[in-house]
């Protein structure tokens, strides 16, 4: 009788359709060829060819760990690059990347970025499960196990019942709670980056603002001081007197500006400017009831002057004796006369006037009495440099003055005036035209580097004395802002219109603020004033008055919420100690490097007692190896028996396509 070439190999890993995990088991069994087999093969099939294991053969060397390690390098440099490019949009606009007429957004980089990571890191956390389940088998274990390891090395269901299996303390247990845990790596990824909206500058658009570098440089004032106010241009004239009567005005007129957005700020600027100052000299005065009530100011003689006219018994403005009083008087204050007032102003060189006033402010003021209460202030009016910052905030134009230079660089080195040891150096226009003062000049340090015309440090504003002595002719003017309002049961309220209005006010020192305002707008706006009417274009501001600023628009900004990406990088991290744990542990029991190979039961399993199998052939430690020698060999379920899988050589092939060779039989039956 002939030998009987015929191998028999236990089967585990193939899922078969009647197969029960805890009432099967494989048996080897040698079936003899029946008579269809020998006549349709017509010669006996050749028995597999397989090499024999080397001495000092390795088993799992890192080589064979190849793709394993590939994949968790592309698993970090996705991580990696992902982190690179939150780290440079963070804080910053989102960004906007194009694929020809296609839009690329951050979230879509993320999300590709996070499905390469996932994907990288799941393939060698399941091939760490599934080598695992070898090493397993290096103790007596349930068969059944197999299935367990081989679910969750599929997916997370599997791992959370391999979890429970190995009740969390086992290798294994790490990939199983990596792959439950990578579900919610998606999620953590998007939360990662956080959209949220401000104000960002737009670099497309440009906002302006105008400065002044001087004025009034073609004004001719008439000699006599008093007539000097005529040579004043017409918008400088309509603006003063604008600004007597804007008391009751929340805000004033806005210079000159163009904000396409709406929001725009500046650095600060210099520009020549009109300023004024005011204090409260209330404290000074007082109403003396002791003969007759009346004002008394007996410290201070220019208040004094201005109050000895104001009292209940008549005075010499005054002309019905107690039934009539003046609740409001102003007067331009002579300034040669009120030096020892004008300390505050002493270091201005271009102190233009100061008046004063005293205003009755409560609700009775019919008739002085001892209870009247009321307001008594000094205000002055001068020529400075300002340092400004504008802001326009959802179109709405404001601006700060946060500096003022007041002393030009040509001021006298000696005092004009000296009072009680006090040395004044502003100019004197009382003094005429002949010989004619030089100009003021300013060279205040430069606010910012880009204010035009020029860059440099020594930017000169240039105010002309004829035009010093035209405004100051006006402030002369009777009516401006001198007047006094006389008040009785019978004739009511009487007066010039200035003073009349200035008294109606709110606030009369708000007035005296907006009068300057007003003039600075004036010099700041002239010539662009001029060129919108040339050019019929309110938005037009000139070239040699314009100040670049910033447009700000809402843009979308990117947050990075960076803890979000600590579930990514743990994983990672387990990922890695995971591969590495189960290699050692491969290599330090002799294991071989299986994996998730379906072949290796094929090759390694045996029934203690039954055919020997492919036990003791080399080349097949590894996956890599069991598919080499795999490709030599077939394999097939015959109809006349379907428990049974038959392999073979290729070549034992015979013309019908049967095959006589080793076969593989799988007996179920019921413990």
């Amino acid at each position: 009788m002939e030998p009987d070439l015929r191998q028999s190999v236990d089967l585990s890993l193939l899922p078969p359709a009647r197969h029960s995990s805890d009432e099967s088991r494989l048996s080897h069994k040698t079936r003899a060829p029946s008579e269809d087999d020998r006549d349709s093969a017509g010669a006996r099939p050749k028995e597999p060819q397989l090499d024999s294991p080397k001495k000092g053969q390795k088993r799992g060397s890192i080589h064979n760990l190849l793709y394993e390690i590939l994949s968790l390098l592309v698993s970090a440099a996705s991580l990696a690059i992902l982190i690179a490019v939150l780290s440079k949009y963070d804080n910053k606009p989102t960004p906007k990347w194009s694929l020809g007429p296609l839009g690329i957004t951050l979230n879509a980089i993320v999300s590709i970025l996070s499905t390469v990571f996932r994907g990288s890191l799941l393939m060698p956390v399941a091939q760490s499960i599934s080598q695992f389940c070898w090493i397993w088998y290096t103790q007596p274990r349930p068969l059944r196990d197999v299935c367990d390891y081989d679910a969750a090395s599929r997916g997370p269901l599997g791992s959370i019942r391999l979890l429970f299996r190995l009740r969390f303390i086992r290798f294994a247990s790490i990939g199983a709670v990596i792959t439950v845990a990578a579900l919610a790596l998606d999620p953590f990824f998007q939360q990662s980056v956080r959209y949220h909206s401000e104000s960002a500058v737009d670099h497309d658009r440009n906002a302006t603002a105008v400065a002044a570098y001087t004025w009034g440089t073609d004004i001719v004032p008439d000699e006599d001081l008093l007539l000097g106010y005529i040579a004043l241009p017409y918008d400088m004239q309509v603006a003063m007197h604008t600004g007597v009567l804007s008391g009751n005005l929340v805000s004033f007129p806005d210079p000159p500006f163009m904000c396409p957005s709406g929001n725009c700020t500046w650095n600060p600027y210099n520009t020549l400017a009109i300023s004024s100052k005011c204090i409260d000299i209330t404290s000074h005065a007082k109403i003396d009831c002791d003969s007759g009530c009346h004002f008394t100011a007996s410290e201070d003689i220019v208040m004094q002057n201005l109050l000895s006219r104001v009292d209940e018994s008549g005075g010499d403005y005054l002309n019905d004796g107690a039934d009539q009083w003046d609740p409001f008087r102003m007067e331009f204050v002579y300034i040669p006369d009120a030096l020892p007032v004008l300390r505050p102003w002493a270091d201005i060189t271009g102190l233009l006037a100061m008046v004063q006033w005293v205003k009755a402010t409560g609700p009775e003021t019919l008739t002085l009495s001892s209870t009247t209460t009321f307001e008594a202030m000094q205000c002055g009016f001068y020529i400075s440099v300002q340092v400004l910052v504008p802001t326009v905030h959802n179109g709405v134009y404001s601006e700060a003055v946060i500096r003022e230079y007041v002393q030009s660089d040509n001021a006298n080195s000696t005092p004009t005036f000296t009072a009680n040891d006090t040395s004044f150096y502003f100019l004197n226009a009382y003094e005429g035209l002949t010989p004619a003062p030089p100009n003021l000049t300013y060279h205040p340090p430069i606010a910012t580097p880009n204010q035009s015309p020029t860059n440099s440090t020594n930017t000169t504003f240039t105010f002309p004395f004829n035009a010093y002595y035209a405004l100051t002719s006006q402030f002369l003017q009777a009516g401006f802002l001198t007047g006094d309002i006389t008040r009785n049961a019978t004739a009511g309220m009487n007066g010039p219109d200035n003073a009349i209005m200035l008294y109606r006010a709110a606030n009369v020192t708000h007035a005296m603020h907006g009068l300057a305002q007003y003039m600075t707008t004036v010099i700041r706006a002239v010539g662009s004033t001029i060129l919108k009417g040339d050019q019929q274009n309110n938005s037009v501001i000139a070239a040699d008055h314009a100040v670049a600023g910033s447009v700000f628009v809402q843009k979308q900004f990117v947050a990075v919420r960076w803890a979000w990406l600590t579930l990514p990088i743990v994983l990672l991290v387990l990922a890695v100690v995971l591969l590495a744990v189960a290699w050692w542990e491969t290599r330090r029991l002799g294991v071989g490097l299986w994996q998730s190979s379906p072949l290796a039961l094929f090759f390694h399993g045996r029934m203690e007692g039954g055919a020997r199998g492919f036990e003791g052939v080399g080349g097949v430690d590894t996956a890599e190896g069991m598919r080499g020698k795999a490709e030599g060999l077939w394999a097939r379920i015959p109809r006349e028996a379907r428990g049974t899988v038959e392999v073979y050589e290729k070549d034992s092939l015979g013309k019908r396509g049967r095959s006589v060779g080793s076969s593989i039989e799988l007996v179920s039956h019921n413990m």
